[in-house]
């Protein structure tokens, strides 16, 4: 089941520097776990949107589209940036650990602009206002 590595002078290393079953299969159960909250959350933010917000269905699919294609550029940037960057102001938390608690301070200011009604609309804006906005903040 483990296949073994071979080092920097050829020679072959233990599958014990791998993860264990029990770490992979933990990390595998996070990752189900994370997914389905994600899949919750969207499916809240369609009814959010299109209901609450008043965003037609096809204003609310562009909405996620945009949202998706931002994720799909920034985790690899954040990837990288974690690998080789540390955020000055929080640095004495290690490379890791200073982006984390600055996504969650992000997360933490912008999370309310997304569950509150447009700042910048009014009621005689144009419909791609308020898409807009939400495409911004979401």
């Amino acid at each position: 089941m483990f296949r073994k590595k071979r080092g920097s002078r050829g020679k072959l290393k233990d599958s014990k520097d791998r993860s264990t079953l029990k770490q992979r299969v933990s990390f595998g159960t996070g990752h189900i776990f994370n997914d389905l909250c994600s899949a919750v959350w969207f499916t809240y933010f369609i009814v959010y949107f299109n209901k609450v917000v008043g965003l037609s269905s096809s204003q609310t699919g562009l909405l996620f589209l945009i949202a998706q294609c931002a994720d799909a550029i920034l985790t690899p940037i954040t990837g990288i940036g974690c690998d080789r960057f540390v955020i000055k102001p929080f640095s004495r938390h290690g490379k890791r650990k200073s982006w984390h608690l600055f996504g969650t301070i992000v997360q933490a200011v912008i999370w309310p602009f997304i569950l509150s009604p447009c700042l910048v609309c009014s009621s005689d804006s144009p419909s791609w206002l308020p898409m807009l906005y939400y495409a911004v903040v979401h």
